[in-house]
């Protein structure tokens, strides 16, 4: 099992090892926009994690790529990073969270969350929905 140091790092990770199909993220950084640029050689985080987004910074989870993706997201953020998340399986919405993971919804179809993950989770809120609205 993969964790983190950092709190909502670990949240992150829980959620996105308990989900069971290949699947896209968006997380919203909290990164000025010019850290983004993978070919200065400060910008180690986004250096590190961009063989697995595309163009528009939208992550690639496959079953080939989730360990180290998730090994990744442990040894390079921090909680300050980011504070909402998106996962979606093609257009459709099966996961989002707010305000570092007090607010979190999951279509149960998708996600098989254990003792262990709702034990990481904590204290966070979380509301199994089938159709979860848009943004």
């Amino acid at each position: 099992m993969i964790t983190s140091r950092f709190e909502y790092v670990d949240k992150l990770i829980a959620i996105l090892d308990a989900c069971q199909v290949d699947f896209d993220l968006e997380l919203s950084f909290n990164w000025p926009l010019e850290y983004f640029d993978t070919s200065k050689e400060e910008n180690l985080k986004p250096k590190a994690l961009s063989r697995f987004v595309n163009n528009d910074w939208t992550f690639k989870i496959s079953a080939k790529n989730k360990e180290e993706f998730l090994s990744t997201l442990a040894d390079t953020l921090n909680d300050g990073d980011f504070c909402h998340y998106y996962i979606k399986v093609g257009k459709k919405e099966i996961g989002k969270g707010y305000d570092n993971f007090g607010i979190n919804f999951l279509d149960p179809d998708y996600f098989q969350l254990t003792e262990k993950t709702l034990l990481r989770l904590g204290d966070s809120d979380i509301y199994l929905k089938k159709e979860i609205e848009k943004d």
